[in-house]
Formats: C-alpha cells, structure tokens, sequence
C-alpha cells in the first residue's frame, strides 16, 4: 500500500490508473446498493429467495431503465431549488433568537412562516 502511494506520487500514469479504478469500484458499490435494495423490495413483495429476487431486480431494472434515469433526473432538479435557500432564513432565525427577546423571535418565526 505505502509502496502504491509512493509510486503513484512519482508516476503520473499509476496515478491516473488508480483514480479511475477507484471511481469503477466506487460506482459498481452503488450500482449493487441499489440492485440490493430493489432485490430486499421484490423479496417482500413475492416472498422469493435472495438470488431469485436479485435477479428478478436487476432484470427490472434493466427494462426500465429510461424512467428510472428520468425519476432520479427529476427528483435531483426539483429537490435542489428548495433544499438551497433553507439555510438563509435558518441563520436569520438564529441570530434573530441570539439578539432579540423570545417574544420578537416568536413573531419574526411566524412573519418568515
């Protein structure tokens, strides 16, 4: 391990090689998160072993594969707009309970609401 370390430190080459490997192994881990959790939701469903529903899963999957792309493309665009201004009005709040008496804090709480 130190011997790759070092190696990599002087070898741009082994550098790049080993940062793609790891980006490979990093999305085949959550490619089989995934397969996993869809394989424990067809067990529940159908009552099959594990390699049955694994399989049954990925084939699924694998079918459809457009929507799933476009669910997840779906969820990234609309869930980012609302999740992003949260932590301005969250820091107002808290400098607002910082400086002012509970009884402001409570009314700017319930203007901000």
């Amino acid at each position: 391990m130190h011997r790759t370390k070092a190696a990599a430190k002087e070898n741009k080459c082994l550098k790049l090689t080993l940062c793609c490997c790891s980006c490979c192994l990093w999305c085949l881990e959550k490619c089989m998160k995934f397969v996993n959790n869809q394989a424990y939701i067809q067990i529940a469903l159908t009552g099959d072993s594990f390699c049955d529903a694994a399989k049954r899963a990925f084939w699924l999957i694998l079918r459809n594969i457009g929507e799933i792309g476009a669910i997840k493309v779906r969820v990234v665009c609309f869930s980012l707009p609302t999740l992003a201004p949260t932590p301005l009005p969250c820091s107002f709040a808290w400098k607002a309970h910082m400086y002012v008496h509970l009884t402001r804090f409570v009314l700017l709480c319930v203007l901000l609401v």
